[in-house]
């Protein structure tokens, strides 16, 4: 017997000293071609892999790091100067998440709320 655990709703601390960082992190990941569990086809029908339940022109146009949580589906909650200081999952469904969190690990601080 296994469990599977998924971040719903929580504290997740990220400095705006660390937002672009931490969105460098995601756009090396999204290079990771392997680790996608989505697919859909472009204008000339050509299979192309993308994260699960996540819009890929989202993700590529996503400028900031509150840009791209949303695309894969978490509202972040920002701190006026940036401060990311939590996220909330507004998607259906889960998805490729284990590796956005692995990927953002690094820049997390533990919450002092």
């Amino acid at each position: 017997m296994g469990y599977s655990v998924s971040l719903i709703k929580g504290e997740v601390v990220i400095p705006a000293s660390s937002a672009d960082a931490a969105l460098a992190a995601i756009r090396d990941l999204d290079r990771r071609d392997a680790l996608k569990t989505g697919w859909s086809r472009d204008e000339q029908r050509v299979k192309r892999r993308h994260w699960a339940f996540t819009l890929p022109a989202r993700i590529e146009a996503s400028q900031t790091l509150g840009d791209i949580l949303r695309a894969f589906r978490f509202e972040p909650m920002l701190e006026p100067d940036g401060e990311l200081y939590g996220v909330e999952f507004v998607g259906e469904n889960v998805g490729d998440d284990l590796h956005l969190w692995t990927a953002l690990a690094p820049f997390v601080e533990p919450a002092e709320r």
